[in-house]
């Protein structure tokens, strides 16, 4: 018998667990709260499940987090998207409990911009990562 597909929600939470654990940076799933002051960060989790086994259609989730990191200044947008790949990619492998957990890895990073659309302007540096558990 298949287990059930594995939880997007419990893996954004250790991402989030990871990132909110350590001082410096204000992270939020999703967006952040009216009034946020910079330098902060906003994490997307989206995820697909992969077949395995017979016995166990789910056993791969392929997870994508795309992390925002948002400043008053181009500087403190890197300042943060360079603070989040540390936390990320150094020396940690997070857990889900049940699961077998992959190093996460970067993905994709877009250039930083000015989002002239909110005002006062920010800047934004949005990379991507990827995270593997079976």
């Amino acid at each position: 018998m298949s287990a059930a597909p594995p939880s997007s929600r419990t893996h954004a939470n250790a991402v989030m667990a990871r990132l909110n654990g350590v001082q410096g940076l204000p992270t939020f799933l999703g967006a952040a709260p009216a009034g946020q002051t910079t330098p902060y960060a906003v994490i997307d989790f989206n995820s697909t499940v992969v077949p395995g086994s017979l016995a166990d259609r789910w056993s791969q989730l392929d997870g994508y987090v795309a992390v925002r990191a948002i400043g008053t200044t181009a500087e403190q947008s890197m300042w943060a998207a360079d603070r989040v790949r540390t936390l990320l990619l150094t020396d940690t492998v997070l857990g889900v409990a049940g699961r077998t957990s992959m190093p996460i890895t970067q993905d994709t990073q877009t250039p930083t911009f000015r989002d002239d659309e909110v005002s006062p302007p920010l800047y934004v540096t949005t990379t991507v990562y990827r995270w593997i558990t079976t």
